[in-house]
């Protein structure tokens, strides 16, 4: 996405007409090239038509907590993944569609028992194994974290944040309509979060810093 060089923005009712057109041909263009590179390398992500609807489940409002993806029931078989207990990869080919199975985005990333084991867990073991340094680790537990409680809704997501920081806005007039003042306090209320000038605990939590931290070995289960 460029800047304007010449000419001038729409209006928000005229953005509002094109809209639903923008979505629809992201999503469109998104899906081609998925399509054109999915057998380049003879990836596992074979079925398409999974991709397609998972796409049409994510753009849609607090999909994170309400909607349900295709994912694999096993990560390890017909890959690489760096997980202990994967057994040898099998060749794609192998693969077949009851291998997949539709989970929540809490099951995918946080696992559940009997059915997942979750992706945060297995990145956890992978650390585990891995000879990083304390402050590496931190850093990445820290952000691992963050994405565990996104998935849970523990926390709120950034878009379902910025809904409701306009929502909320004294100016809003649940009309739709963003106004210049509205947009500027919305960016303004990011940057001052980005900088850290100001507490944001309902986004990232009370206590995540974009910082490493020094000390010892972080317990990974929290």
């Amino acid at each position: 996405m460029g800047l304007l060089s010449q000419g001038s923005p729409l209006s928000w009712e005229e953005t509002k007409r094109h809209a639903d057109h923008v979505r629809r041909h992201g999503i469109l263009q998104f899906l081609h090239i998925y399509h054109a590179v999915k057998d380049r390398h003879k990836d596992v992500l074979k079925w398409g038509d999974e991709v397609d609807e998972n796409m049409k489940v994510a753009q849609k409002r607090d999909a994170v907590l309400q909607g349900m993806f295709y994912f694999r029931k096993d990560i390890c078989k017909g890959g690489n993944a760096v997980v202990d207990g994967c057994g040898k990869a099998q060749n794609s080919t192998e693969l077949a569609a009851e291998e997949y199975t539709l989970m929540s985005i809490d099951t995918i990333i946080n696992g559940k028992e009997g059915v997942f084991p979750g992706l945060i867990p297995i990145l956890n073991s992978y650390l585990e194994n891995m000879e990083v340094d304390v402050d590496t680790r931190c850093s990445i537990l820290n952000y691992l974290k963050l994405i565990k409680k996104r998935a849970s809704g523990e926390l709120m997501t950034v878009a379902r944040w910025m809904r409701e920081f306009i929502a909320n806005h004294p100016d809003y007039k649940q009309d739709s309509v963003i106004t210049d003042e509205m947009n500027y306090s919305l960016i303004l209320k990011c940057n001052q979060i980005a900088n850290e000038l100001c507490e944001c605990p309902e986004l990232l939590g009370s206590a995540f810093r974009k910082v490493k931290y020094s000390g010892s070995k972080t317990d990974s289960s929290n």
